[in-house]
């Protein structure tokens, strides 16, 4: 089981080209701004559709240009955290973790959402609204409302970019204790190399809509597979460095 994703897309200026797969893991999506990451996780999500390829997510197809199959996004068992975590501000806390389970029946409805106010500590926020919590908070209820459906999949684009230092990094420990209660395949876009490194069971490195690498984390830092890999890696001076002593 897992996530298999090999799919075309060509837009104004730009072309995707990417093919991966994962399994029940956290993958991180990196390189830099522009590469093709977000548009992925679109595609995945059935936000845009790819114009050729193939999209399985656990034995379930999403896309398949050859069988003309194209799935809804409400047909797709993902949860999806953007980078602006597009939280409703007219909506409490509750409704907005509640408007993750639409299509769930009543009464699990609510043994979910019971689930989801207690793994997150948000008890003693239902009522208020976005606008009157912390960042951090914001962020957990973004995260309690993507996995109301309980989904196959979670795709998370980028959910801390927006964070200071020190909430970033109460996040990244947040997000390896979610890994206990969801198990399925989890995929982050990121262009922080520290981020990437301290989460990531896999890494798989786009550049200009191409993937360059994949692989385990400790095995893309350790023999990047070209310079651009460094330099996404490790940074310029540090890249050069590597390649004048090859």
């Amino acid at each position: 089981m897992g996530l298999s994703v090999d799919i075309k897309k060509q837009l104004r200026g730009f072309a995707l080209d990417a093919s991966w797969s994962i399994g029940d893991e956290l993958a991180v999506l990196f390189g830099f701004s522009g590469s093709g990451k977000s548009l992925t996780l679109q595609l995945i999500a059935g936000l845009m559709k790819p114009d050729s390829g193939m999209i399985q997510a656990n034995g379930t197809t999403y896309f398949d240009s050859s069988r003309l199959i194209h799935l809804s996004p409400q047909q797709r068992s993902l949860g999806y955290v953007f980078q602006d975590l597009a939280l409703f501000p007219h909506m409490s806390v509750s409704q907005n973790i509640l408007f993750g389970a639409k299509g769930v029946g009543v009464d699990e409805k609510e043994k979910r959402y019971r689930e989801m106010i207690e793994a997150f500590y948000l008890d003693s926020l239902q009522n208020k609204r976005p606008s009157e919590i912390s960042g951090g908070q914001r962020q957990r209820v973004a995260f309690a409302r993507a996995l109301m459906r309980r989904p196959d999949v979670l795709l998370l684009d980028e959910p801390f970019s927006a964070l200071d230092t020190p909430l970033r990094i109460e996040m990244r420990s947040f997000l390896k204790d979610l890994r206990g209660t969801f198990r399925g395949p989890v995929v982050l876009v990121t262009h922080d190399a520290g981020e990437a490194a301290a989460l990531a069971d896999s890494i798989i490195v786009y550049s200009e809509g191409m993937v360059i690498q994949s692989g385990k984390t400790e095995d893309v830092f350790g023999s990047p597979a070209d310079d651009r890999v460094r330099r996404l890696l490790y940074g310029q001076e540090d890249a050069l460095r590597a390649v004048r002593r090859t």
